[in-house]
């Protein structure tokens, strides 16, 4: 059901932030632990650093995930491969000149952070036209976040899969092409 799609989107980025969030609970546990471990050598600060610029760039990326499976949904999978393909090419031209500048690792961990807000700017301004509701709910106010196993949930996202010669459509029962 399409007129679900804006819900679902709202719902599996709200899910997405969450586990976000749990992971970096446990990578700042893990650092911690790996920082103060005797008798070996911590990571650079410039390390820890690019780990972390690299976890932020995550988020928009991860967000980014999901409006591609909107698109795929609504049959439109040319705009997220023409959009990842720019994305991609422009990431290793900012990639080679942060390096070229003498930026290292932290530069190309900050080149990931502005190509994947970059990307999710560009996509979310193209979606604005999929979901018909203005709001996720869509009930046109309160966004009303979904309880339960989202895993359960029948949505338009698993109602196709994409291959290079087409769409293939899925089993709702067991997930698998048919």
């Amino acid at each position: 059901d399409r007129s679900q799609a804006g819900r679902l989107l709202f719902n599996t980025s709200v899910l997405r932030v969450l586990l976000m969030g749990v992971g970096v609970i446990l990578l700042v546990g893990f650092l911690t632990v790996r920082q103060n471990i005797p008798d070996s050598t911590p990571l650079l600060p410039e390390a820890v650093l690019a780990i972390a610029l690299l976890y932020v760039g995550l988020v928009p990326n991860s967000l980014s995930t999901g409006l591609s499976a909107l698109y795929y949904a609504f049959e439109k999978a040319e705009i997220p491969a023409a959009i990842t393909t720019i994305a991609t090419i422009s990431k290793a031209v900012f990639g080679v000149a942060a390096l070229a500048l003498g930026f290292g690792v932290v530069g190309l961990a900050a080149v990931s952070i502005i190509t994947n807000c970059i990307t999710l700017g560009v996509m979310l301004w193209n979606a604005r036209t999929l979901t018909p509701s203005p709001s996720p709910s869509g009930r046109g106010g309160r966004i009303h976040i979904q309880r339960g196993n989202l895993c359960e949930q029948k949505s338009a996202y698993v109602a196709k899969a994409p291959s290079p010669i087409g769409f293939y459509p899925l089993d709702e029962a067991t997930g698998f092409i048919q």
